[in-house]
């Protein structure tokens, strides 16, 4: 498994990647895919907002954007890939500037948010969403678990956080 990290802000630094890169690549494992491959962008607000407003026509930033190669009802992510060879199934963006504001809301570090948000734009590139309820709540079961194995539980299980 491989992640495929590009700084846009210019800062976020080494530690931040690599720590991208770990729990990106233990994620992958959990869900069984050890051999996809991702990009992980990571932007400032006005890039996102740039980004949100062109692809969902949404005129404001956001904390993270998943686009997945493989997408739609029907997407079967095995189809016509060799086992043996890697399997790109798409980017997550995230907005740092974001993650760091949400991190002081929400009272954890800000590995902590951009772990969260890794996990959620992971998510989605493997088909989960949550725009109907019943997705909602089995999205956020599988973010809870994860985040939980991985150690970045919140303290608090009743804090707020919407994706």
């Amino acid at each position: 498994m491989q992640l495929h990290i590009n700084d846009w802000t210019e800062g976020a630094g080494t530690e931040l990647t690599d720590f991208i890169t770990q729990i990106g690549t233990k994620v992958l494992a959990m869900l069984g895919e050890e051999n996809d491959e991702a990009g992980v962008t990571l932007v400032t607000d006005a890039d996102i907002h740039q980004m949100n407003r062109e692809h969902r026509g949404i005129d404001a930033p956001t904390d993270v954007l998943s686009f997945a190669l493989d997408d739609g009802e029907d997407a079967d992510y095995d189809a016509g890939y060799d086992a043996d060879m890697p399997h790109l199934v798409g980017d997550v963006i995230i907005s740092v500037e974001r993650a760091a504001a949400q991190s002081k809301e929400y009272g954890h570090s800000l590995q902590r948010e951009i772990g969260f948000l890794l996990i959620h734009g992971l998510l989605h590139l493997y088909g989960y969403d949550h725009i109907e309820e019943q997705d909602r709540i089995v999205m956020r079961a599988e973010e809870e678990r994860i985040l939980a194995e991985l150690g970045l539980g919140r303290d608090n299980p009743e804090t707020p956080h919407t994706p």
